[in-house]
C-alpha cells in the first residue's frame, strides 16, 4: 500500500501544489492554529506533503523551535525543500520517511502533526499510539481527516465516470473515508491511547476559479493514483466526460468538511 501511495503523489506533485489546490494549505495552517503550537517547540509532521502544516508550524515555533516533516512522496518533498530555499527558511527539515517505520525516542516532541495522512496507514490506532509515545508531557497530537461529502458534486461525479471505464480501480473504499465523522476520529484517537481528544468540525466549501480546476484537483490528489492505472485511451475518455460535466453543471464550489483532533499528553 505504502507503494501505491508514493507512487499517487510522487505524479499528483506537478498539481499539488498549483491554485486549484490552494485547501491543502487553509487545512494546515487551521490545524496548526488549533493545535497552539508554541515558541520554540520541537514538531513532527507525518505525511507532511510538500508543507502545508510544516511552514505555518515553523513560524509558530520561531527560530527556537525545529520542524521535522516526513513523507513517502520525495516529489512532495522537492517542492517542500524548495519553497524552503525561496523563502529562507532554516527552522525545518523535509525527510522521505514512512510514519509507520519512525524510530523517535519516545518525549521528543512538543508537538506531533498529521493533516490528512493518517487514514493511509492499515491500523490507525497502532499508528496513533507510536506517535503518542513520541509526545512529550504537556505536548500536543494534531490529526486532521477530512469530514462527510468532501469534494462533492464532484468526487461523486467522477466516481461513476471511473465506474464506467474500470470498475476494478474503485472495488476498495477510499483511504480518506475511513473516518468521517468526528465521533469516528475521536473513537480512533482514545483507541490509540490519546488523552480526552478533542475533535472540532467544520464545515466549508472549496471556491473554483473555473470548473476546469477540479480536473486539477483529481490530478493532484490522491485520484492520480486511480488516473495513472489507466489506459490512455480510458484516461483520455475519464478526463474529457469529467471535463464535460463539470462544465455542463457550472461546478464552482466543493463542499470541504473537515475534522480537526487533538489531545494533549498529561504532565
Amino acid at each position: 500500500m505504502s507503494e501505491e501511495i508514493r507512487s499517487a503523489f510522487d505524479s499528483a506533485a506537478d498539481f499539488f501544489d498549483s491554485n486549484p489546490l490552494s485547501f491543502w494549505e487553509r487545512i494546515g495552517k487551521r490545524t496548526v492554529h488549533l493545535a497552539q503550537i508554541g515558541y520554540g517547540g520541537a514538531v513532527l509532521d507525518v505525511g507532511c506533503g510538500s508543507g502545508a502544516s510544516v511552514f505555518p508550524a515553523a513560524e509558530a515555533v520561531g527560530t527556537a523551535g525545529r520542524v521535522v516533516g516526513v513523507d513517502l512522496s520525495e516529489q512532495l518533498l522537492a517542492l517542500g525543500r524548495d519553497k524552503a530555499a525561496k523563502q529562507g527558511i532554516q527552522n525545518l527539515e523535509f525527510l522521505c520517511r514512512d510514519m509507520t517505520a519512525l524510530d523517535y525516542a519516545d518525549q521528543t516532541f512538543d508537538a506531533v502533526v498529521s493533516v490528512l495522512s493518517i487514514f493511509f496507514v492499515a491500523d490507525m490506532e497502532a499508528q496513533i499510539r507510536k506517535l503518542w509515545a513520541m509526545l512529550k508531557p504537556g505536548g500536543v497530537l494534531a490529526v486532521t481527516c477530512w469530514g462527510a461529502n468532501v469534494l462533492e458534486p464532484a468526487m461523486s461525479a467522477w466516481s461513476d465516470i471511473v465506474q464506467d471505464e474500470r470498475p476494478d480501480l474503485l472495488s476498495e473504499p477510499s483511504p480518506g473515508d475511513r473516518i468521517s465523522s468526528s465521533d469516528e476520529l475521536a473513537a480512533m484517537l482514545r483507541n490509540g491511547g490519546a488523552d480526552e481528544p478533542i475533535v472540532v468540525e467544520e464545515a466549508g466549501s472549496h471556491v473554483l476559479s473555473s470548473p476546469n480546476d477540479w480536473w486539477s484537483i483529481v490530478m493532484g490528489s490522491g485520484m492520480r493514483g486511480v488516473m495513472d492505472a489507466m489506459t490512455v485511451g480510458e484516461f483520455e475518455r475519464v478526463k474529457s466526460r469529467t471535463l464535460e460535466w463539470a462544465t455542463r453543471t457550472e461546478l464552482a464550489t466543493l463542499e470541504l468538511n473537515v475534522l480537526y483532533g487533538r489531545s494533549t499528553k498529561p504532565v
